[in-house]
């Protein structure tokens, strides 16, 4: 159970990390891609959609992380993996509860 927790408390700093330092990162070194313009000369910022679509991505990758887990340990929840694509914080929670009374709570 140790184990688990340092394991996924570490992923899901490198998530956050990335999250954090990666768009920064892009538009720092590429200015141009700020902003681009429309057809119609308004222009937009690409900033948001980035860190949405990176946001995204990391927890697709904690999801994968989970699900090879929950294979691992014959845990069959679907529910968490939707949570986790989401949120992924939130769903490592709530597995780490699940592996926690599974491993603790045996009746």
């Amino acid at each position: 159970m140790k184990d688990l927790i340092i394991k996924y408390t570490i992923v899901l700093i490198i998530c956050k990390l990335i999250y954090i330092f990666i768009p920064d990162f892009i538009i720092t070194t590429f200015p141009s891609l700020q902003f681009y313009t429309l057809s119609n000369g308004a222009s937009r910022a690409v900033i948001g959609p980035l860190t949405t679509g990176m946001h995204y991505f990391l927890n697709l990758i904690m999801t994968i992380l989970l699900f090879r887990e929950m294979q691992i340990l014959n845990i069959k929840s679907l529910l968490i993996l939707i949570i986790t694509l989401f949120s992924s914080i939130t769903g490592v929670i709530f597995f780490l509860f699940i592996v926690f009374d599974r491993k603790y709570n045996t009746i």
